[in-house]
This record gives structure tokens, sequence and C-alpha cells, in this order.
């Protein structure tokens, strides 16, 4: 679920009563008690097992924010309830939200209340909502020329999502023949990447090429020593064992000097 839209209800967990920040006009201008907003809200396991059902409703739920993200005109935060292990993403819109800049100034761990639409993404609006962070603020396009989309993504994370995703998904995977770590291009068709001569693949066991836990195999560009790519595999082991033999006679007339085993 994407883009909940959150209201002006902030639910203190310390004293677990409901903090009135703005009057809500259908609740006659008072302030929830928790035993309302437990018969209001729906668990975001709930939330999350029917959302079809859900799509385009508007819903209450209540949670803690894993991250708060501000970037003036709208803000992102990853809400969760404990029912569940996945976070929910609200967006929070400062043109919909009177105490804006309240809730931007929240700090991660938080307890919140949030009313908004459920909005549901099956053709991925991420792109477009990465594009706008990207552009808050740039008036041309040396503004944003430089900008790093990269950490406006990792911006996006939790901090455990961040140690995940470095754990599973490395910039780098060391070789034992080649000096600097090999760099691991992460294609749009889904595969990892990397690139080493021979030389550089020489001692290194294929299990090592694995990445997320060892599920997901590296597609080795094997390269000549001049730097081109003669061969792509995902079993470095089954290369030597069956086309090495093939490389070696093409490559070692054109690169005597290097080693051949």
């Amino acid at each position: 679920m994407k883009n909940v839209i959150i209201n002006t209800y902030k639910f203190n967990d310390e004293t677990r009563r409901v903090a009135q920040v703005e009057k809500r006009k259908e609740n006659g201008g008072v302030a929830w008690t928790k035993r309302q907003v437990d018969m209001e809200r729906i668990q975001l396991k709930q939330l999350n097992a029917n959302l079809a059902n859900y799509g385009d409703k508007v819903v209450t739920v209540a949670g803690w924010a894993k991250t708060i993200r501000d970037s003036k005109a709208f803000g992102f935060i990853e809400l969760n309830d404990g029912s569940c292990f996945k976070n929910t993403q609200i967006v929070f819109e400062r043109e919909n939200l009177v105490n804006y800049d309240e809730i931007a100034k929240e700090n991660v761990g938080c307890a919140l209340i949030v009313t908004g639409k459920v909005v549901l993404t099956p053709e991925n609006k991420q792109p477009r909502m990465l594009v706008e962070e990207l552009c808050l603020g740039a008036t041309a396009y040396r503004d944003i020329r430089e900008k790093s989309v990269w950490k406006t993504l990792r911006g996006w994370l939790s901090q455990e999502q961040e140690m995940a995703m470095d754990s599973l998904l490395p910039d780098s995977v060391s070789l034992p023949r080649k000096r600097h770590p090999a760099k691991i291009v992460y294609t749009a068709d889904c595969e990892a990447v990397i690139g080493a001569t021979v030389q550089e693949l020489y001692d290194c066991p294929g299990e090592r090429l694995r990445i997320c836990g060892g599920n997901v195999p590296l597609i080795v560009e094997v390269q000549s020593p001049a730097r081109r790519t003669v061969q792509r595999t995902a079993d470095l082991d089954a290369f030597w064992k069956t086309s090495y033999e093939h490389v070696k006679k093409d490559l070692k007339g054109r690169y005597p000097k290097h080693e051949w085993r």
C-alpha cells in the first residue's frame, strides 16, 4: 500500500492518550479517546491482507514511525503497528495538512494515528515520486544534474532496511587475485553482473560469487587482459570445466605474457 495521506491526530504512547492537534468537526471538536481509536482503527496486518478491498477507501491506522522524511512540499513516513513485519508507507502533503511542520519534526519512534485514502500502485508510482523529490526546489536542469538518485532512494529506507540491503545486495565483491573489489552492476533485467579478467578469476570459488544470502548467482563477464568480454556465465565452476580451455586457446596466443594455467 502506498500514498496514504496523514491526518492531524497524534497518539502519545507514553501517556496512552490522543493529543488533540486539530479538532475534528465530525467528532464535535472533541479529542479522541484511546477507546475511540481502537474502535476506529484497523491493523496493518488486516490492511495488507485485504488491499484489494481497501483500495480508494479512507481508513484509520495507528503505529510507530520507523522513518520520517520531509521534502518541504510532502513527506514520507514508514509506519508499523507490530501486527506484521511489513511497514506501510504514509505520504503526507503540506497542502492537505495544517500541522505539516509539527509532524515533519517528529522523532523516529513516535506513535501516530493516521487517517487517509488507500491508494494501490499496480502501475508503480514510485518513479514519479522520485522525480518530484529530486526536482524539489530546482529551477533549472543544472540544479539536478549532479544530484544522486541512489542517495535519494536510500533515504526512503529505514536503518534496518539499509543494513539488510547492504548485506543482501552489496556494491562489490572481492576476488582473491584482483587488487580492488569487482563492482556489481544491477541491470534493468534483474541481473547482478561483475566483470573480471581470466587471471583475476583464478583461485575464486564459484560459491563466493552469489548474493541475496547465497540464493542468487552473479553473472560473470569473463574478460580478456584487454578488458573485452569473451564469455558470460552464472556458474564459474562450470566455466573452468567446460569453456575455459577454448577461451585459453583463443587468448593465449594474443596475450602470451599473461599467466595461463
